[in-house]
């Protein structure tokens, strides 16, 4: 079984802080020395800072004003989200990870991560009855902080292909080429962030 738990009544802010810090400090091993930023912002709610180094984890409140990644989505969509997270669990992973299961503040995911430059909205496009989506920058897309308008690529795919990568049997690369799945702007630029994120994702293989 997947190796997490949000317990009940987690908040929204709650989950962004110290849920993630608890994360961090429990799953990433790796010391290191070089820091990276990145930032988060619920649109219609707050926003942090990620200051990660290695093993510890620095949450700040407010977006950054410069950043190598940042995350934007609205925030009645991760209210959804952790209902269904903190309940009945029908969008979250299903498959047990074959080796060690990777977070998003891992420096190494995160390193490579920075080294795309994009902004990319991946969206589904009927989650309980609409469309929701989540806006993510690497590199340049940060400089400036964050942006979510204008994404280079937008993806969107129904919440059947969504299933697929939440049981293990869809890789982030392999999703692009779904036929479910489609594609506007630089579909470069979505390949190259899939495959970013492909060598830590615990698909079937």
């Amino acid at each position: 079984m997947f190796p997490i738990e949000i317990p009940p009544g987690t908040t929204v802010e709650a989950a962004f802080t110290t849920f993630a810090v608890d994360l961090h400090k429990r799953f990433v091993k790796e010391a290191a020395k070089e820091e990276i930023v990145a930032g988060v912002k619920l649109i219609g709610g707050p926003g942090w800072t990620y200051r990660v180094r290695g093993r510890d984890l620095v949450v700040e409140d407010g977006e950054p004003d410069k950043c190598q990644l940042w995350m934007a989505t609205k925030l009645e969509t991760v209210e959804k989200f952790l209902a269904d997270w903190t309940g009945p669990k029908r969008w979250w992973p299903k498959m047990t990870p074959p080796g060690e299961l990777v977070m998003l503040s891992d420096p190494r995911l995160m390193k490579r991560m920075a080294m795309v430059n994009a902004k990319v909205e991946m969206a589904l496009t009927d989650f309980e009855g609409e469309r929701v989506s989540v806006i993510v920058g690497t590199c340049d897309a940060g400089k400036h902080g964050i942006d979510w308008d204008d994404p280079d690529v937008v993806i969107e795919a129904h919440t059947k292909t969504f299933d697929k990568l939440l049981e293990g049997k869809l890789a982030p690369e392999d999703a692009l080429a779904d036929g479910d799945v489609v594609q506007r702007g630089k579909k470069l630029v979505a390949m190259q962030l899939a495959l970013a994120l492909a060598a830590f994702y615990p698909a079937k293989r």
